[in-house]
């Protein structure tokens, strides 16, 4: 089995910083790691972005740790690297199912907060049915993220609402979220 970690943006034949302690444990602990180019890829240039990969004679199976892609770019990577004889331990079907919350859900409900979610364009549109989404949850907490990602770092500004009946709060919070998630 081997590692496919992303490369420095400006070195491809090296670990982009944020993945070096990983991928140096990775390499004591014996798993073969290799480089993907994110730029090339995200610019679907796939050939590129596995330059530096040599092809096997017989299937491997590859973990990819490094930045977020999108299903598309996930896609791209999988047949790239299928052409190379490595195949990525999650298919693409089964990336979607996890990397988006509303497709793992039915799964994981038994297992995970009670959950909701709207359409981005819902929400834009009329807040209304975001206090209509909200208030099964009376007044506990709850936490607002889109289907990938939260904004945890930014907890108090654009996460978490202490109060889910408290529509000031929910305002502010949704409004901060929408606008720094883009």
């Amino acid at each position: 089995m081997r590692i496919l970690f992303c490369s420095d943006p400006l070195n491809s034949r090296s670990v982009d910083v944020d993945y070096e302690l990983e991928m140096n444990t990775a390499k004591s602990l014996g798993f073969k790691v290799d480089f993907v180019h994110l730029e090339d890829l995200l610019d679907l240039k796939v050939q590129q972005a596995l330059r530096l990969i040599e092809p096997l004679h017989t299937l491997e199976t590859v973990i990819y740790r490094g930045w977020m892609l999108s299903p598309e770019h996930y896609e791209k990577l999988y047949q790239g690297l299928l052409k190379k004889n490595l195949e990525l331990i999650n298919d693409p079907t089964q990336y979607v199912t996890c990397h988006y919350f509303p497709n793992s859900y039915p799964i994981i409900k038994d297992y995970t907060p009670k959950s909701r979610w709207l359409e981005i364009d819902a929400v834009h549109q009329d807040y209304n049915s975001i206090y209509e989404s909200v208030a099964e949850f009376h007044q506990q907490p709850i936490l607002i993220k889109d289907y990938v990602k939260s904004r945890k770092h930014e907890w108090e500004d654009a996460c978490f609402i202490p109060d889910a009946s408290d529509k000031k709060q929910l305002d502010y919070v949704v409004k901060n979220f929408i606008e720094r998630q883009g």
